[in-house]
C-alpha cells in the first residue's frame, strides 16, 4: 500500500527532487569523508616511516660513533722523559680522534632535531627524544673536558670522575635507546606495516558505499514508479475515463481522493459535468415541452431525433418518424423548394426561415415555418418547425377583409359621397337648411370613413412589400413648400403660423412620399395647437443624413404613450378621434414610410410645452 501524501504537485515533484538530491549528497559527503581518512592514513604511514628513519639513523650513529670514540685514559702528566716519537703519535691520536667526535656530535645533532620536528604533535615521544638529546649533550660536554684536560694537564682525580660519569651517559643513553626509542621504532614500523591494510579496507567501503548508493537508487526508483502508477497515473486514467464517460452519456466515476492539482481537476471536472447534465435536463424539459416541432436530420434527410411535439404538431409519435425521411412529410407542391433549401443550408449557407407546407397523418395540410442550422462536427441538421397555420389563417382573412373592404366598402361609400354632393348641391331639388346640415354631416363622414379605407389599405401595401418607392434627386425647399401648402388652408382656419426652413440641397427619395409624412405630421401639429402659435419645420443636413423636425406648441404628450404613439390606432384621448378626426393611422403610415427609405422617426414632448417630431433620411 503506497503512503498518499497530501502534498500538491508541485511540491511533490519538488520531492522527487529532493530526496534523491540528499541522498547523492549524503553518499558523496561520506565518500569524501573515507578520502580525507586515507588520506590520513598515507599520511601516518609516511611520517611513521619518517620516524623509523630517523630512530635507525640515531641508533646507527650511537653504535658505530661511541665504540670508536671509547675512552682512553690519559693522566695529564706527560713525563719530561718521554720520547719526542711518542709524542708525535699522541698528537696524531688526538687528531683522529677529534675529527671522528667532530662527525659524530654533528649527526647526532641533526637526526635529534628531525625527531623532534617529527615528534612535534606527539608530547611524550617528544619528551623522550629530548631527554636522549639531555644525556648526548651531557656525555658530549663530559667528552670534551676530558680532552681538554688531557692537553692543560690537570690533577690525577678528574679524568677517572669524568669516566665514570661519561659511563654513566654511556650508560643512560644504551637504557633510552633500548628501553624507550626502540619500541617507538617498532610503533612506527607496525604502523607503516598496517597503512596497506587499512587502506584497503578503506577501498572496500567506497566500492559497499557505491554499491548501496546504486541499489537505493533503484529502490527509490521502483517507489516513485510505483507511486506515480498507483496515485498519479491512476487518478489521471480516472479523468480521462469520466471524459468518455460524459461524452457517452454513462455515470461518472467517483472523484478522486488527494489534496493536488489533480484532485481539484477532478472536482471541477465533475461540478461542470453536474453543470452539463443540469443544462441537459433543461434542454430536455424546454425540447419534451416545447409546442414546436424539434427534431434532427442527417445528410439523406432521415430523421434522427424527433421532439414529443410531433404528436400534436403531425400527429405522429417520435418513434414513428425516427429514421424516416421528411420528404414524405412534406406537401408534394413544396417539396423540391424545401429539399433545395435544406440541402443549402447543408452546404454551409445562411438562409432565412422558410414556409413549407407539411401533412399531417390525418392528411390535414399544417403550415409550418422552418429554422435550421447545420452541424459540420456532427453531420446533422437541426431543424425547428413552428405550426404557422393559425397565422396563415388570420392572414388570409385580414386579406380577405381588405379585399372586401376595398371592392364591397369603398365602391358603395364612393358612390353615397357622388350623391351627398348632388344633394349638397340641390341637384334633387332645394333643400332647408336643417337638410343641408344633415347631408354636410353625411358627406363628413363618408370622407372619414374613405380617408380611413385608403390609409388602410396603404399601410397593408406597405407590410406586404408591394409598395414601390420612386426615388429621384429632390430639393428639400420644394419639399418643404409643398407640404405646407397643403395644410395651409387648415393652419389659417386655426390661426396656426406655419414656418419652414430655407435649404437648397437635394436628397434622393420619393418626394410624393416624404410629402405625405410632413403633411401627417404638420397636420397633427395644427390640429393640436392653440390659436396664435407657431409650427415649425426644420431642417438639418449632414453627409450622412437628413434631419426633418416638426415643432409645435401644443399640450404636449404625456411619458407613457411616448412609446406607442407610433402604433395603429392610437389616439391620446378617446376625444381625439371625435373633435379632431382621423383614422389613428397617420403616425403608423408615417412610420412605415420613414423606414421604407432607410431612416427612423421618434418623438419628444414635455407637458404644456409642446411636441418635436423627427425623422430621419440616410443620404
Amino acid at each position: 500500500m503506497v503512503m498518499k501524501l497530501n502534498m500538491t504537485l508541485p511540491q511533490k515533484g519538488l520531492l522527487l527532487v529532493v530526496v534523491p538530491l540528499i541522498i547523492q549528497l549524503g553518499v558523496l559527503g561520506y565518500l569524501t569523508y573515507l578520502q580525507l581518512e586515507e588520506e590520513q592514513i598515507t599520511v601516518k604511514a609516511a611520517h611513521a616511516s619518517e620516524v623509523d628513519s630517523a630512530i635507525n639513523q640515531l641508533v646507527k650513529n650511537f653504535l658505530d660513533n661511541t665504540t670508536a670514540l671509547e675512552w682512553e685514559p690519559n693522566n695529564g702528566k706527560n713525563r719530561a722523559d718521554s720520547n719526542n716519537s711518542k709524542n708525535r703519535d699522541d698528537s696524531n691520536n688526538n687528531q683522529i680522534d677529534d675529527t671522528e667526535y667532530q662527525t659524530f656530535k654533528s649527526e647526532i645533532s641533526q637526526t635529534l632535531a628531525r625527531l623532534k620536528e617529527l615528534l612535534k604533535n606527539e608530547p611524550q615521544k617528544k619528551e623522550t627524544v629530548e631527554e636522549i638529546e639531555r644525556t648526548a649533550i651531557s656525555a658530549t660536554n663530559i667528552l670534551e673536558a676530558h680532552k681538554a684536560n688531557s692537553r692543560t694537564s690537570l690533577g690525577d682525580d678528574s679524568p677517572k670522575l669524568q669516566k665514570r660519569k661519561f659511563r654513566a651517559c654511556k650508560e643512560r643513553l644504551n637504557e633510552l635507546l633500548s628501553q624507550q626509542l626502540i619500541p617507538l621504532c617498532s610503533e612506527a614500523k607496525r604502523v607503516v606495516a598496517i597503512s596497506p591494510e587499512l587502506q584497503a579496507e578503506n577501498r572496500n567501503r567506497v566500492r559497499v558505499v557505491l554499491l548501496a548508493t546504486v541499489l537505493l537508487d533503484i529502490l527509490f526508483a521502483i517507489v516513485v514508479a510505483v507511486y506515480y502508477n498507483r496515485d498519479i497515473v491512476k487518478r489521471l486514467t480516472t479523468i480521462f475515463d469520466n471524459n468518455l464517460r460524459l461524452a457517452s452519456g454513462l455515470p461518472l466515476l467517483p472523484p478522486v481522493s488527494g489534496n493536488d492539482e489533480i484532485t481539484k481537476l477532478d472536482n471541477v471536472f465533475h461540478k461542470m459535468a453536474a453543470a452539463l447534465e443540469q443544462a441537459a435536463q433543461k434542454e430536455r424539459l424546454v425540447v419534451e415541452n416545447a409546442r414546436d416541432l424539434i427534431c434532427s436530420l442527417d445528410a439523406k434527410g432521415a430523421f434522427l431525433t424527433v421532439s414529443p411535439a410531433s404528436a400534436i404538431l403531425l400527429g405522429y409519435s417520435p418513434d414513428e418518424l425516427i429514421g424516416g425521411k421528411i420528404s414524405n412529410l412534406i406537401h408534394s407542391s413544396d417539396r423540391d423548394a424545401t429539399q433545395n433549401n435544406l440541402k443549402l443550408m447543408m452546404d454551409g449557407e445562411q438562409l432565412a426561415p422558410f414556409e413549407t407546407r407539411l401533412v399531417r397523418k390525418d392528411g390535414a395540410i399544417v403550415d409550418g415555418l422552418w429554422s435550421a442550422s447545420w452541424s459540420p462536427t456532427e453531420e446533422s441538421l437541426f431543424c425547428v418547425v413552428h405550426d404557422n397555420t393559425e397565422r396563415k389563417r388570420v392572414e388570409r382573412l385580414r386579406q380577405e377583409i381588405v379585399q372586401m373592404v376595398s371592392h364591397d366598402l369603398r365602391t358603395p361609400l364612393t358612390s353615397i359621397r357622388g350623391i351627398l354632393e348632388m344633394l349638397e348641391n340641390d341637384a334633387f331639388g332645394n333643400l332647408n337648411d336643417r337638410g343641408k346640415k344633415m347631408v354636410g354631416l353625411a358627406n363628413q363622414s363618408s370622407l372619414r370613413m374613405l380617408s380611413l379605407i385608403r390609409d388602410l389599405l396603404e399601410i397593408e401595401k406597405m407590410e406586404a412589400g408591394m409598395l414601390e418607392l420612386n426615388r429621384m434627386r429632390v430639393p428639400i425647399n420644394s419639399l418643404i413648400e409643398q407640404s405646407i401648402a397643403t395644410v395651409q388652408p387648415i393652419a389659417v382656419e386655426r390661426k396656426v403660423n406655419l414656418v419652414g426652413d430655407s435649404n437648397p440641397s437635394e436628397i434622393f427619395v420619393d418626394g410624393d412620399r416624404i410629402i405625405q409624412v410632413l403633411v401627417n405630421l404638420i397636420g397633427n401639429a395644427i390640429k393640436f395647437s392653440p390659436p396664435n402659435s407657431t409650427v415649425k419645420i426644420q431642417v438639418k443636413t449632414d453627409n450622412q443624413s437628413t434631419e426633418f423636425s416638426v415643432i409645435d406648441e401644443g399640450r404636449g404628450i404625456p411619458d407613457s404613450s411616448l412609446s406607442h404613439i407610433f402604433e395603429r390606432f392610437k389616439q391620446l384621448q378617446e376625444s381625439d378621434s371625435k373633435k379632431e378626426g382621423g383614422s389613428g393611422l397617420g403616425l403608423a403610415i408615417c412610420k412605415a414610410l420613414v423606414e421604407l427609405h432607410g431612416g427612423d422617426i421618434s418623438v419628444s414632448s414635455a407637458i404644456g410645452k409642446g411636441s418635436n417630431f423627427s425623422f430621419r433620411i440616410p443620404n
